[in-house]
């Protein structure tokens, strides 16, 4: 479209930021019910979005469209992610999201990343078949889980104590051999206010760990491959339900089977929802 102009976030208004987000979210599978102040913070927050990495499309003096990008490490790769892709419905289809996922691109390249890397929610087949004429292709799989009701196992006396992120760190090398999705990351969760850190030590060592909100949301749960089968999994779930009061607890997974059938013997049930972690190298 001739009349479509391109600009860097930085340069325009939160509420122009704000406007193109939710027009074109409007028909969305899953419906976003945020205020601007909590789409600011989300977005421009632990999501990892920059307003300097980012573009707005604009008809005339209208946001029409936005993408917002943000620089993250992912599988140990300078990664240029893309926090989302939104264009007004009545603009679809007319060139403004290829227009704004190319200067998305160039920003990335600019960075001197090696690698694009979006979410896209199942069912979207518009828009996985969009990017994937862009050259992004499914790496991954994340799963969406729910425990309603932990399964009885043997009861195992573990202290489970309140730890410091910075022990988790240290074992980071270990963590990365398990691909995790961004949202899951350690680089995520030390943005959010109100993370739990509570783990079980092995002669000061960090056996087992898990990363949780006051609303049961699990973002981490590992188990070191020694210390596995011994009731690690069932205190560390039992230590959530009780410093949350939370009955009903949810966790997202990238798709691993080992990882899926852990939550499976649980008693974890897998969402129908799901998203494809989608990726595209920068040559």
């Amino acid at each position: 479209m001739e009349n479509i102009e391109i600009k860097i976030c930085s340069e325009v208004s939160d509420e122009d930021i704000y406007l193109a987000f939710k027009e074109g979210f409007s028909d969305y599978i899953v419906k976003f019910d945020l205020s601007k102040d909590q789409f600011l913070e989300r977005f421009f927050g632990a999501e990892g979005n920059k307003r300097e990495h980012s573009h707005i499309a604009y008809d005339m003096n209208r946001p029409v469209g936005v993408v917002l990008g943000g620089i993250i490490t992912y599988d140990d790769i300078r990664t240029f992610r893309c926090g989302t892709l939104s264009v007004v419905p009545t603009y679809r289809k007319k060139g403004v999201g290829r227009q704004l996922m190319k200067r998305h691109e160039e920003i990335g390249r600019k960075n001197r990343c090696q690698m694009m890397m979006l979410e896209v929610i199942s069912g979207n087949d518009r828009a996985v078949d969009f990017y994937e004429k862009l050259g992004y292709e499914k790496a991954y799989f994340l799963r969406y889980y729910t425990l309603k009701e932990l399964r009885k196992f043997p009861d195992r006396t573990l202290d489970v104590e309140k730890i410091r992120p910075e022990m988790i760190k240290r074992i980071k090398p270990i963590l990365n051999e398990t691909h995790i999705n961004w949202q899951n990351s350690l680089d995520y969760t030390d943005k959010l206010e109100g993370i739990e850190y509570y783990g079980i030590t092995s002669r000061s060592n960090l056996s087992s760990f898990i990363i949780f909100d006051q609303m049961g949301k699990i973002y981490r749960m590992w188990t070191h491959p020694g210390h596995r089968r011994e009731g690690h999994g069932v205190a560390l779930l039992h230590k959530v339900i009780e410093v949350t009061g939370k009955q009903e607890l949810h966790m997202s997974v990238s798709s691993n089977a080992g990882i899926s059938n852990f939550l499976r013997r649980f008693g974890f049930q897998k969402d129908n929802l799901y998203q494809f972690e989608m990726i595209k190298p920068i040559i």
